[in-house]
């Protein structure tokens, strides 16, 4: 009977202000448990390095605005003096000499007719839409860490009664056989008493293997490498909220981060099908050109400079037209002007 006593005084301590090992369990609050979940759980992490990609991708793909400037080295050796070479869409200098140049090629879109402005406003959509996914997925965690929280709360409080349940119904038990001893109740009393306790030792069990389950599962979404016990805190019940069904679901279409995601995903699909339809549409870029010629034929000066404008018209490319070096329709590119430098 003693040891009955001591086992149950050690359950007590297990769901109460100490483990079963005798250590102070820590005291842990919903707003605790949230915060370590937003700052330890993989799939916000995850979330939010997609979103930091496709904000880089933007800033790539905006960069189709601004100049491209490149340096030159070239080296040739001909065979023939009346060797040539065609004007090929930039500023070249079309006859071929024996020579070493160097030099500097700067590059600026004037206009691709909205190609650029959409595949930049698709990007921005698309980085915009990754960020709203990754809201979603902490939304997400932080509902599942108030269902865990709120499952090892209960687990916690039912076990406390579990246990006291079997305090008095063991207390009870001593009595009736005590009792039965001296013929004032029936073995019948007692064996009722043993089963209420034994029943009341089942419900016990149970909650203790629903607390573990909780604390497993909150200890997960907070980002724990191995279950831990806590003390948990109780949450102030929550202020009244409306009940008009229409007023949240107007919120949910309005705020829901999921249902942000999927507009921008669809508004960004929308601007990148404008921009790869002003693929045929003409390209129009300023260039200019300056170098030195350290050797190279008689003929040529030591240096030299020329600017001038490029009108890129697209033709045929295979099924679809293209602009050069453009045939890839995917966002993660290099969107800057494909224009390459003089050949000084």
């Amino acid at each position: 009977m003693k040891l009955l006593h001591k086992s149950v005084g050690a359950v007590f301590l297990a769901v109460g202000l100490f483990s079963s090992n005798g250590v102070e369990l820590l005291q842990l609050t919903l707003q605790q448990a949230h915060e370590a979940a937003l700052r330890d759980h993989p799939l916000i992490h995850v979330g939010d390095l997609k979103a930091l990609l496709l904000r880089q991708v933007a800033r790539e793909v905006e960069s189709g605005y601004y100049p491209n400037l490149s340096a030159n080295v070239v080296a040739v050796g001909t065979t023939k003096d009346n060797t040539r070479l065609g004007a090929i869409g930039a500023l070249n200098n079309p006859a071929i000499f024996n020579r070493n140049a160097e030099g500097l090629m700067l590059s600026q879109l004037i206009t691709d007719f909205g190609r650029t402005a959409n595949l930049t406003g698709s990007a921005k959509l698309q980085a915009e839409a990754a960020a709203d996914n990754a809201q979603a997925t902490r939304e997400q965690i932080l509902l599942a860490v108030d269902g865990a929280f709120y499952a090892a709360l209960q687990a916690q409080s039912v076990t406390r009664v579990a246990q006291q349940t079997i305090t008095n119904r063991q207390t009870f038990l001593d009595q009736v056989s005590e009792l039965a001893k001296v013929k004032l109740r029936s073995e019948l009393d007692v064996s009722f008493a043993r089963v209420n306790v034994e029943d009341a030792r089942l419900v016990l069990s149970k909650s203790q293997n629903d607390l573990q389950a909780g604390f497993t599962q909150l200890s997960t979404l907070m980002g724990l490498r191995a279950p831990t016990d806590y003390r948990l805190a109780e949450e102030p019940l929550p202020l009244e909220v409306s009940t008009n069904v229409t007023d949240f679901v107007q919120q949910a279409l309005r705020l829901r981060p999921d249902l942000l995601s999927l507009r921008n995903q669809r508004d960004a699909a929308l601007k990148f099908a404008r921009g790869e339809k002003a693929l045929s549409y003409p390209t129009i870029s300023a260039v200019a050109s300056a170098g030195v010629i350290p050797i190279g034929d008689s003929q040529l000066p030591d240096n030299y400079a020329a600017a001038g404008v490029v009108l890129s018209v697209p033709l045929f490319a295979g099924s679809r037209p293209s602009r050069e070096g453009q045939t890839r329709p995917t966002l993660v590119q290099d969107w800057r002007g494909n224009h390459q430098g003089a050949d000084a």
